[in-house]
Formats: structure tokens, C-alpha cells, sequence
């Protein structure tokens, strides 16, 4: 039992150290800017080495507009398909497979 609450603290431990990792660093000193899409903050992840990214918020704002397009015009796209999916199937229906044509007998 007590081997088992050890271990369990130790992945615990352990997690929270993966976890605490990334910390977030400001760039921006006080009274640098005159605009909060101006602040400046440093992701660093920290493994064998540094790894800094530089973000601001209007950064993530362009990122997001960005991505949201992508949907959109994605969105775009289905709704295209999907009416050339519906013009399709009224054409595929004309068709007459060969499972619906009863066959004719021989005459011998």
C-alpha cells in the first residue's frame, strides 16, 4: 500500500514538473506602449534547451482571422459539393441499372 501511494505521488510530482515547464515571460516593461495589442509575452518551453516565442495579442487575433477563413471558405466548399452532390444523384436516378431491367426471356 504504501508502495503504491509513493508511486502515485512520484507520477504526480513528476507531471506537475512536465506540466510547470512552459512559463510565460513578459518583454514589455511598464510604460513601453500606449496599446494592450502592443504587450509583448515569451512562451519558453524548456527541455534540453530554450525555445522562445515572441506573442502579442493582435498576433493570435491574425492567427485566429486566419484560421477562421480557412473554415469559412472550407464551410463554402461543402455547401458547393453538396449541391453538386444533389445535382448529381437527380441525374444518377435517370439511369437505369441493369438490376432494375428484368431479363428477357430467348425465344428458341
Amino acid at each position: 500500500m504504501k508502495k503504491a501511494l509513493l508511486m502515485i505521488i512520484t507520477v504526480c510530482f513528476l507531471a506537475s514538473i512536465v506540466y510547470a515547464t512552459g512559463t510565460f515571460i513578459p518583454v514589455t516593461k511598464d510604460n513601453e506602449v500606449t496599446n494592450i495589442n502592443q504587450v509583448k509575452i515569451t512562451k519558453r518551453i524548456t527541455e534540453e534547451k530554450h525555445i522562445d516565442k515572441t506573442y502579442t495579442l493582435s498576433g493570435i487575433d491574425a492567427q485566429i482571422a486566419k484560421v477562421q477563413a480557412r473554415i469559412t471558405h472550407l464551410q463554402g466548399d461543402i455547401t458547393e459539393l453538396q449541391e453538386l452532390r444533389a445535382l448529381i444523384l437527380k441525374e444518377v436516378k435517370k439511369i437505369v441499372l441493369k438490376i432494375d431491367k428484368l431479363p428477357k426471356k430467348e425465344i428458341k
